[in-house]
């Protein structure tokens, strides 16, 4: 009976150990699946899945037999990847393709006989990478054991189509993330530190040279986090839009910040024009690729510009080396291993060398290397600069004591002639901020008796069904004003458009106010053409324009609307009457080719009246040319009369106050940062 229990207790013990050691190797489980990788590059139109999936059935899928992952470069064919495996324990698996940029990405997984599919890629948010949220692809796979997963992964992208499988536990795979991201955070790390510490030499030594290197390592940073993920994961996980050229774009700008840190760095304007001018234009040309790349234009090139630069600036470096530059050994051998990590990145990306450890992150130890070596050699030029200057400093030390009794008595002599000087300045400043002030405040005193003058808004919104009234003043106080007045079943309306603005044009404005007001309550002329006839002769008079020659004068619409008769009678000085009754038909109504006052010209040219017919959907629009005369847009060009009126046609439908509002975004958009030309009024009148 001992015996038993001996024997059980010894097979209990050995089984404990084998199931340890199977969890041990199930904990640390990873399995190198690319020399099971099947594929199927697709020049034709893009496959389906059951079209791929009948191709592989007839085995038109071609075999890998290498356990390097498969590269094609850029290539942006449709790809379909398949292979499959026998599940050896029930544990947890992750199925891991490691590399970050392809744009669009769909996973088909086959278990029990069904077909599961999972969208991914760069170009859609990165929650759709599932709950792992990895900075590449990775995906849990749970199956029973002796279960046969099948996997089909299709691929379409503009960026290098590089595909490894592995097959990890979950164990695996996360102590392996976490490693990568600490890896990843201590190079980023030292990217900052190396910023940060000669962004502060820069404030203090005020040398462009450390600016151009903060910039240098800013734009590594931005190129290594977009090229890794974690800009996406990070910075914008919900706009995969931004993946779509960022990566293109952020290589090809690099080239702008190492052009001018090697221009400034080795001083090549002064020591070798031929470089500079070399560097100037690969500084154009990257700037050029970088750019187009947002549109799609030179997609793929910035790798091949920074390929080019590279063994470039190694040469100019070796160049200035010879003309006896001694700072130009840091500077070989920084690119020395720059141009070898982003030589290699490039072939990989091309497709000429394979995706393997050191040229997947060659560029990483290159750049880093790079950098340390710049920060050196920024140290050995400053340290050189600074003795340099002590030197400098004790020759001037000398100079300057024996200029000191010369200086002093001189800047006693200038300092007394300053200081008069400034006395009488601070007394004529004075003397200018007091008037400026009176000036305003007249202004001010000037605009309240105008406004107070000419009526409101609220009385025409008595007599209409709707009113629209933009006036935009090129100054406080306008030369453009609108006249009403209703007397009976008779409403008369005019838009007036004085010579000039600011004070001249509001001087003018209430001379013309009070003559058409005169007119129509004084005279009791009721015909357009009348009224403009009257304030015509009178303005004459009282300008004294027969003996002087004064040229002020005015532009004028007038209507009146006679409510009972359901027409309109309008007369213009040089200014039209628009008429919608329907978006489809307006009718422009031009002025007579006179205006009012003014230097005695086309006399013979009287003012014509015209009369027309209204109905319950017709508008009114007067207004002056300040609106049209406005210069802006790209080509600082004139808004022009036939966009305002067509404009004008399309608000007419909405209500007034929304009409307003968009005349003033319009106008406002369309002058931009440019200086108003003249004094802006429009009035619209629903009737």
């Amino acid at each position: 009976m001992n015996i038993k229990n001996i024997a059980l207790v010894l097979c209990l013990l050995a089984s404990r150990l084998v199931l340890a050691d199977q969890n041990s190797d199930t904990v640390n489980f990873k399995l190198n699946l690319n020399n099971a990788i099947k594929y199927l590059k697709s020049d034709e139109n893009r496959l389906t899945f059951q079209e791929a999936l009948k191709k592989l059935e007839n085995g038109q899928f071609i075999s890998n037999s290498l356990s390097q992952p498969l590269n094609f470069g850029y290539d942006s064919s449709d790809f379909w990847f398949y292979t499959e495996y026998r599940n050896q324990n029930i544990a947890l698996k992750v199925l891991e393709l490691p590399y970050p940029y392809h744009q669009h990405l769909d996973l088909y997984i086959n278990k029990d006989s069904s077909w599961q599919k999972i969208e991914t890629g760069t170009l859609l948010p990165f929650h759709s990478r599932g709950t792992l949220q990895p900075l590449d692809y990775a995906w849990p796979i749970s199956a029973q054991s002796g279960d046969n997963i099948k996997v089909m992964i299709n691929i379409r992208s503009k960026a290098p189509v590089i595909v490894g499988l592995n097959l990890r536990s979950q164990t695996s795979y996360l102590t392996n993330a976490e490693n990568v991201n600490l890896l990843y955070g201590l190079f980023f790390g030292a990217l900052m530190i190396m910023l940060l510490y000669n962004l502060f030499l820069f404030v203090i030594i005020r040398d462009v040279t450390y600016l151009y290197y903060v910039l240098l390592v800013l734009a590594n940073t931005a190129v290594f986090a977009a090229v890794t993920g974690y800009a996406f994961k990070y910075l914008h996980p919900e706009t995969p839009e931004i993946n779509v050229y960022i990566k293109e774009f952020l290589i090809a700008f690099l080239t702008i910040p190492t052009s001018l840190f090697a221009i400034s760095f080795l001083e090549l304007k002064k020591n070798s024009k031929a470089a500079y001018n070399v560097l100037l234009a690969m500084l154009c040309l990257g700037a050029f690729i970088s750019i187009s790349t947002l549109f799609g234009v030179t997609y793929g090139f910035s790798s091949l510009i920074i390929s080019f630069q590279a063994p470039l600036l190694l040469v100019i470096g070796v160049i200035a080396r010879i003309k006896g530059n001694k700072i130009a050994n840091f500077y070989i051998i920084a690119w020395s291993g720059y141009l070898v990590g982003g030589l290699a990145m490039t072939l990989r990306n091309r497709g000429v060398l394979p995706a393997t450890f050191l040229t997947d992150h060659g560029a990483e130890f290159g750049t880093a290397l790079d950098l340390f070596l710049l920060a050196l050699a920024l140290a050995y030029k400053y340290k050189k600069i600074r003795n340099e200057k002590s030197q400098l400093q004790r020759e001037n030390i000398r100079l300057v004591e024996q200029q000191n009794e010369i200086l002093e008595e001189r800047v006693r002599q200038r300092t007394e002639l300053i200081n008069s000087t400034l006395e009488m300045v601070k007394h004529q400043h004075e003397d200018l901020m007091s008037r400026n002030s009176e000036m305003n405040s007249s202004i001010d005193y000037a605009l309240k008796i105008q406004q107070s003058m000419f009526p409101d808004k609220e009385k025409l919104i008595k007599s209409f069904k709707d009113v629209m009234l933009f006036n935009q003043p090129k100054e406080t106080v306008s030369g453009d004003f609108f006249f009403f007045e209703r007397i009976n079943n008779k409403l008369f309306v005019a838009v007036v458009d004085c010579t000039g603005h600011g004070v001249p044009g509001a001087l003018m404005s209430m001379a013309g106010y009070n003559l058409f007001y005169d007119a129509i309550n004084v005279e009791k002329l009721d015909n357009p053409s009348a009224i403009l006839q009257y304030v015509e002769n009178h303005l004459h008079l009282r300008l004294n324009q027969k003996e002087k020659i004064v040229k002020d004068g005015m532009e004028a619409a007038i209507c009146m609307i006679d409510t009972k008769t359901k027409q309109v009678h309008f007369c213009g000085a040089q200014r039209p009457l628009l008429v919608i009754r329907s978006k489809k038909d307006p009718e422009l109504i031009k002025g007579s080719k006179r205006s009012i006052g003014g230097y005695f010209q086309n006399l013979e040219e009287g003012f014509h009246s015209h009369t027309l017919d209204y109905n319950e959907n017709t508008c009114l629009y007067l207004y002056s040319d300040g609106f049209q005369d406005q210069f802006g847009g790209i080509h600082d060009k004139k808004y022009l009369s036939k966009n305002m009126i067509q404009k004008l046609v399309t608000l007419s439908g909405l209500k007034g106050a929304h009409q307003e509002m968009k005349l003033e975004e319009e106008f406002n958009s369309w002058k931009g940062e440019k200086e108003q030309v003249d004094d802006v009024l429009i009035l619209g009148l629903k009737l």
